[in-house]
């Protein structure tokens, strides 16, 4: 743990229990093999914050944050924290995150996931967080959890309800299908690195279509707290609450309720933010192509960088897909592509290749290929990937992630 000196108190408490954090969670996951955890102790909020924002976007309310890859904790003062904060929580929670990325093997893990598990690992459920997503949830502020796959919501009234509903469908994950399910899951994703694969070998079903089915329950829960609201003294508030959760539902407008969740930015803030809520997903059509790709990505030197760089063994050919192109070119500066450099051969030269990682049809990893040299219109963009991708209609969605 690196800490000031005038930390050290404090920071040999934490110490102490971050061991016992460890042995604790590993030990109820299953999962034992990490090792060189550092945690940084920040003396001061501005040093928090100054690292909080090389960090990347991190919801304002965030007294801690992870860099799995880098196997640390940041953590923020206690003495600077939000009173009755639970220390000890919090690097649970944390460290719950660096341990779900060792365990997936690279695998890309969609942001609801992740945070439902750290807070189901690190027990952060309580009645206050319970009435609040009850209410919210009855006046029909649920969350379409596959638009924040890969980032936070911009606002923090999304931000909290991101939060407790990503808590909700992780529990009713494992409530559903059973935790040793859930452990085998995390053995086939350790083993494949790959997250999209293995939920659908395990669990029988698409990532969207288990979120779905987890939106659907939520109404039955908040019938069954409505029920249970009446009994016991703990549960005295939360009939008159939901009451008052109902009435709004009643009188708000439709027109009104459609406007938020579509989340219309304002106007002195749109020049920064205006793509962050951005659905990046792109609806094509899949073309006849006359077999060239199958060339380009069986070539010994471009099949080795993409084993090498990428991480896949791709299946032999291009997947073509007609697509909008302003669309595309909004979507595009969104995200950096990973460069595979030109080379030369004996007898000609090859052109570089700039690489998307996609998702298709919310299922099967792939990458976007933009190559430097393509006999394609603009409005053709070529995917690779490790499965062979069909669809009964030429219909195909698209999307960029991290």
């Amino acid at each position: 743990m690196e800490y000031e000196k005038d930390d050290q108190q404090i920071a040999g408490k934490l110490s102490q229990q971050f061991e016992k954090i460890i042995w604790s969670v590993n030990r109820e996951i299953g999962f034992y093999d990490i090792v060189g955890i550092k945690v940084l102790l920040c003396h001061s909020y501005k040093e928090f914050k100054d690292l909080k924002e090389l960090a990347g976007k991190l919801p304002d309310q965030s007294v801690a944050f992870a860099n799995p890859r880098k196997k640390s904790i940041t953590l923020q003062n206690p003495k600077n924290m939000p009173a009755k904060s639970d220390y000890y929580q919090i690097l649970k929670h944390e460290y719950c995150h660096i341990l779900l990325r060792q365990i997936s093997s690279g695998a890309t893990i969609p942001l609801w996931f992740e945070e439902g598990f750290a807070q189901y690992f690190a027990k952060q459920w309580n009645f206050t967080k319970e009435v609040k997503f009850v209410t919210s949830a009855l006046t029909g502020n649920t969350l379409d959890l596959n638009r924040y796959k890969y980032h936070y919501p911009l606002y923090n009234d999304r931000i909290e309800m991101f939060y407790l509903q990503s808590y909700y469908d992780f529990k009713f994950l494992i409530n559903k299908f059973s935790f040793l399910s859930f452990q085998k899951f995390l053995e086939k994703m350790h083993r494949s690195g790959n997250f999209t694969s293995s939920f659908y070998q395990i669990y029988g079903k698409s990532i969207t279509q288990f979120l779905e089915q987890a939106k659907k329950s939520i109404k039955s829960h908040v019938i069954l707290s409505v029920f249970y609201s009446g009994f016991g003294l703990i549960w005295t508030v939360i009939p008159f609450l939901l009451l008052i959760a109902y009435i709004r539902k009643k009188i708000k407008m439709r027109g009104i309720r459609k406007e938020w969740e579509e989340e219309q930015i304002p106007e002195d803030v749109k020049g920064d933010f205006e793509n962050i809520e951005r659905d990046s997903s792109l609806y094509g059509t899949i073309q006849q192509g006359i077999g060239e790709g199958k060339y380009y990505v069986t070539h010994p030197e471009y099949h080795r960088c993409f084993q090498e760089i990428l991480k896949i063994n791709p299946f032999p050919g291009t997947l073509n897909i007609k697509i909008d192109t302003n669309i595309l070119n909004s979507l595009k500066p969104l995200f950096k592509p990973v460069v595979i450099k030109g080379f030369k051969t004996q007898t000609r030269s090859f052109g570089s290749l700039e690489c998307y990682k996609c998702l298709i049809n919310d299922e099967k990893e792939g990458w976007i290929i933009f190559a430097e040299r393509t006999t394609h219109p603009d409005n053709i963009i070529e995917i690779i990937s490790e499965y062979k991708i069909v669809s009964k209609d030429n219909k195909i969605k698209v999307t960029f992630i991290t």
